[in-house]
C-alpha cells in the first residue's frame, strides 16, 4: 500500500534505476521531507508509515463514508505518501545531478552508514494545502526518532508553495494553512534555502557562508524567492 511499493533496495546493479525512481517520485509531489533515523530499531519507521496510511484513510473516511469499505486503499485520495531508501548515497547523486553544491549534498548523509535506511516523506498539494495536522503531530511524536536532514520544495511544477505570504487579516484559510507547514519546517531546523538548478528549493539546516554555492537563496519573512 502506498510508498511499500517505493522502497528501494541495495542493488549495485541497479543504482541507475533506482536514482531515476527516487527521482520520477519527488518530480510528483509539491514537497518531500528527507528524514534520517535516529534510532537503529525499525519500530518508528513501521509506527510512521502507520501514520501515514492511517491520516490517509481516515481523509477518505470523511468523503466516501460507509462506502470506504469498496474503495480499494490504492484509490485512495492520498494527503502523504513515502519512500523507504535503501542507499543514502542515491540522494547524493540525485542532489549533485541536479547542480547542488556538494557541500550541502552531503550533509544529507553526515553521520549515516551506506546502508541505513532513509525515509522520505512526500506530501501531496492536498495535503500541503488543506491541512496542517501531519506535521504538527510528526514534529510532536517522531521528531525524537527521526531528524529532518531537509525538505526538496517542488516549485516549478507547484509555484503555489514560493508564493505563501505570512498571514494577515485578509489571508485565506488555505495560505494560513500552507504557512502553518512551512512554519513547521523552520522548527525541525529546515531554514537555509538552495536552488537547484531544474528549480527545486531544498531546505537544509543552516550552512556556514560559503562563495562555493551559487545557486544559495535567502528565506525572506513573506515568501520564498
Amino acid at each position: 500500500m502506498l510508498g511499500l511499493q517505493n522502497r528501494l533496495k541495495a542493488d549495485p546493479f541497479g543504482d541507475n534505476r533506482d536514482l531515476k525512481n527516487i527521482s520520477a517520485k519527488i518530480s510528483e509531489f509539491p514537497v518531500s521531507i528527507i528524514l534520517r533515523t535516529e534510532s537503529v530499531a525499525s519500530i518508528p519507521i513501521k509506527e510512521l508509515v502507520n501514520f501515514i496510511e492511517q491520516t490517509n484513510k481516515e481523509y477518505n473516511i470523511n468523503i466516501y463514508g460507509k462506502r470506504i469499505n469498496c474503495i480499494d486503499p490504492n484509490d485512495y485520495q492520498l494527503l502523504q505518501d513515502y519512500s523507504i531508501l535503501k542507499k543514502p548515497s542515491l540522494l547524493t547523486k540525485y542532489f549533485t545531478n541536479g547542480g547542488l553544491n556538494k557541500k550541502i549534498a552531503f550533509t544529507f548523509l553526515y553521520g549515516m552508514q551506506e546502508h541505513q535506511e532513509v525515509f522520505v516523506i512526500h506530501m501531496t498539494e492536498l495535503g500541503f494545502r488543506k491541512s496542517s495536522f501531519f506535521l504538527h503531530e510528526f514534529s510532536s511524536k517522531f521528531a525524537k526518532y527521526f531528524k529532518a536532514s531537509g525538505c526538496i520544495l517542488n516549485a516549478p511544477k507547484f509555484p503555489v508553495i514560493t508564493l505563501v505570504k505570512r498571514p494577515n487579516d485578509s489571508t485565506t484559510n488555505e495560505d494560513k494553512i500552507m504557512a502553518d507547514n512551512l512554519y513547521t519546517l523552520a522548527t525541525l531546523g529546515l531554514v537555509h534555502v538552495t536552488k537547484m538548478q531544474n528549480g527545486n528549493l531544498v531546505l537544509t539546516h543552516k550552512q556556514a557562508e560559503s562563495r562555493d554555492t551559487p545557486h544559495e537563496i535567502k528565506l525572506q519573512s513573506k515568501r520564498l524567492v
